[in-house]
């Protein structure tokens, strides 16, 4: 875990050599992500490289984790692998994030450091689908009894035109 302090990685640091950090989290120690997932037991694997590349310090990695998330079909919790990679890019303001090149994304800190279980947070939330659902329907395992019937639509009537009665009486007088 070289040029990892605590739980801190030092980009600063990265202008002169490679810095490295590999490890696991629990889900639980995230709290952005255990008020989102339906179950916080879980761990979460990464691995993070920072090094010095071309005028721009970068960190690319790697996270691992099975996460536990509640299906918004059925509300029972399913299984969501996440196997992610990132491509970041260190800056310090939104000036130099507008002006990376497109494949890195911004990592946004004014001093260099930044906080691993953050950073793997971060990814593990940007890995979550918009909508937990079992990949098939059948997994669900609603069962007919739990879906109620389509019901049929009523045909639409034109309500009768109120002045239909005075339409007829003025053609009878012509």
């Amino acid at each position: 875990m070289s040029g990892a302090s605590g739980e801190y990685l030092d980009l600063t640091r990265a202008r002169h050599q490679p810095l490295g950090w590999a490890g696991t989290i629990g889900i639980a120690a995230l709290p952005r992500l255990a008020s989102v997932v339906a179950d916080t037991s879980g761990l979460a694997s990464a691995k993070v490289h920072a090094k010095h590349d071309g005028g721009q310090i970068t960190v690319q990695g790697k996270v691992e984790a099975n996460l536990l998330l509640t299906c918004q079909r059925c509300f029972r919790k399913m299984e969501f692998p996440v196997n992610t990679d990132f491509n970041l890019a260190w800056v310090r303001n939104e000036t130099e994030a507008m002006n990376l090149a497109d494949v890195y994304e911004p990592l946004m800190s004014i001093s260099g450091r930044v906080n691993i279980a953050e950073l793997i947070e971060d990814e593990l939330l940007l890995a979550l689908p918009m909508v937990a659902l079992h990949a098939a329907p059948q997994k669900c395992d609603l069962g007919v009894r739990d879906i109620a019937p389509p019901v049929a639509a009523e045909p639409e009537v034109d309500p009768p035109n109120p002045f239909a009665a005075l339409e007829v009486l003025k053609r009878g007088r012509h």
